[in-house]
């Protein structure tokens, strides 16, 4: 049986995969990073396998990011996952937007 933290660790990878998570640089040479923060994680076991329900953030820095007047964009997401009991990723669900700092920049709401 997989430890939280392993489930976690396991997860986290097939997001950030799936996000493109790490270091970018546009067209002019500007660079940025985008980052992933689970918020939260809901497991059941189900017949042998593991059922996860995630919440978690993707966060863009660029090299123009400073607080507090021009924050990191933060969207939210909630996403479910089914793996076998040894962590092989079975299904997944489509990400939902749950909303995000950027929103009224881009009239989102």
């Amino acid at each position: 049986m997989l430890s939280k933290e392993e489930i976690l660790q396991i997860i986290l990878g097939i997001i950030e995969k799936q996000e493109g998570a790490g270091t970018h640089s546009g067209g002019s040479g500007h660079l940025s990073g985008l980052g992933i923060k689970i918020d939260k994680l809901n497991i059941k076991n189900d017949e042998g396998n593991i059922f996860a329900e995630v919440e978690y953030r993707v966060i863009i820095e660029s090299e123009f990011t400073y607080y507090p007047d021009n924050p990191p964009k933060e969207y939210r997401y909630q996403k479910s996952f089914l793996l076998s009991e040894t962590g092989k990723l079975l299904s997944e669900t489509d990400k939902q937007y749950l909303g995000g700092n950027a929103d009224n920049e881009f009239n989102l709401l």
